[in-house]
């Protein structure tokens, strides 16, 4: 039943909100276009109209359509997070109520796709989730942006240190170095001395990536090893093609040699 209700928000809210971007961007199922959309944003201070018009377009199409099928989770949701606490914070002036063009729909919108983000899709999907460490930092980097946005600089900042620490741990070098770049334009900078380790060998191997080599190593199963350490059995299978990749081996046998020489 949960993952039937699960399935069923996905399919309404992801798909309203791939319409709605589809009316923005194309002019598709009765919509304005983006040129009229644009000029809509322009008076209503969003500006320049038309570039923030596609922006907003290009965020619900693509949020809606992953929040639909379920694939990358929770990237959808997040995307649909992000447009509507646009929208929310520009119909704030008007109150809560839609019938006098308050905030009341987006609001809606973007509560239930914070629940999606927090929950998870359900079995019923189309594609994979993103694993769960990178899934946090995800949200955590939306929440950081939507507090600055708010004025609140300290929580901001609170969040990108924790994406900051995720990424690191979960040796993801791009997404950590994303969030150094936030932290800089906060005026704060963040020496990672993890993010200048070596790139092959037992030492290039990050915290993450060690648990799991040394519990395959010990002849944990993945799934094993998933539940272990509160992971999805995806994540396992990337940290440890990451391993393989690192140490130069192809097999678990090879695993087990490495790790015995480095107890």
């Amino acid at each position: 039943m949960r993952d039937v209700a699960l399935l069923g928000t996905r399919l309404v809210v992801g798909s309203y909100l791939a319409v709605h971007g589809a009316q923005k961007l194309f002019g598709a199922f009765g919509g304005p276009g983006l040129d009229k959309t644009g000029a809509g944003f322009h008076r209503i201070g969003l500006r320049p109209g038309k570039h923030m018009a596609a922006a907003a377009g290009i965020t619900e199409l693509g949020g809606g359509v992953l929040t639909a099928a379920g694939i990358a989770d929770p990237a959808g949701p997040l995307a649909i997070m992000g447009a509507m606490t646009v929208a929310a914070t520009t119909h704030r002036a008007k109150g809560p109520l839609n019938a006098r063009g308050g905030f009341e729909l987006p609001l809606t919108n973007l509560a239930t796709a914070a629940t999606l983000a927090a929950v998870g899709p359900g079995k019923f999907r189309i594609g994979p989730s993103l694993p769960r460490p990178l899934a946090l930092a995800a949200v955590l980097e939306e929440l950081g942006g939507t507090r600055l946005a708010d004025g609140d600089r300290s929580g901001a900042e609170d969040a990108f240190d924790r994406v900051l620490r995720i990424c690191v741990d979960a040796g993801a070098a791009r997404d950590a170095a994303r969030a150094r770049k936030r932290l800089r334009e906060l005026g704060i900078r963040r020496r990672v001395q993890a993010l200048d380790r070596p790139k092959l060998g037992w030492e290039s191997l990050t915290d993450a990536e060690l648990a799991v080599a040394r519990l395959a190593a010990a002849g944990c199963t993945n799934r094993g090893i998933a539940d272990r350490l509160f992971v999805s059995p995806h994540t396992v299978n990337t940290h440890l093609r990451h391993v393989f990749d690192k140490l130069d081996i192809r097999s678990r046998v090879d695993l087990t040699r490495v790790v015995e020489h480095h107890p």
